[in-house]
C-alpha cells in the first residue's frame, strides 16, 4: 500500500528481475559462529541475453563486534582486498544494464 501511495494512479513498468541463489556458511571464530560467508549468484533477466552477477557477503551475527569482524577478514585468503560494498544488488543491474534509475518521487 505504501508503493501505491507513492506512485499514485502510474502504472509500474518491469524493467529486470532479480533471480538469486545464495550459498551460505557460517563462520566461527573462538568457538562461535560470528557471521555467515554467503557467496550470491544472482541472474539479470529482462534483458535480451541473460546475465549474471556474483558477489561475497560476509554478514556479522546480531551481538558480533567489526574488531571480530576486522580478524576475520585479515585471515581470510585475499583479505585486504575485501571492501564493504554501498551499491545494492539493484544498483549494480542497473549500471550492468546501462539503465538510469528513476528519480526519487517520495510523498
Amino acid at each position: 500500500s505504501r508503493v501505491l501511495g507513492i506512485i499514485d494512479q502510474r502504472k509500474l513498468t518491469v524493467w529486470f528481475q532479480l533471480l538469486q541463489t545464495r550459498y551460505a556458511r557460517k563462520v566461527s571464530c573462538c568457538g562461535h559462529a560470528v557471521a555467515e560467508l554467503c557467496l550470491d549468484e544472482t541472474r539479470i533477466v529482462g534483458d535480451p541475453e541473460e546475465r549474471v552477477m556474483r558477489g561475497l557477503e560476509l554478514e556479522l551475527l546480531d551481538g558480533v563486534s567489526e574488531t571480530e569482524l576486522r580478524l576475520i577478514t585479515t585471515n581470510l585468503p585475499g583479505g585486504p582486498a575485501l571492501r564493504p560494498e554501498p551499491k545494492s544488488k539493484f544498483e549494480h543491474a542497473l549500471a550492468i544494464l546501462g539503465l538510469t534509475g528513476p528519480k526519487p518521487c517520495y510523498p
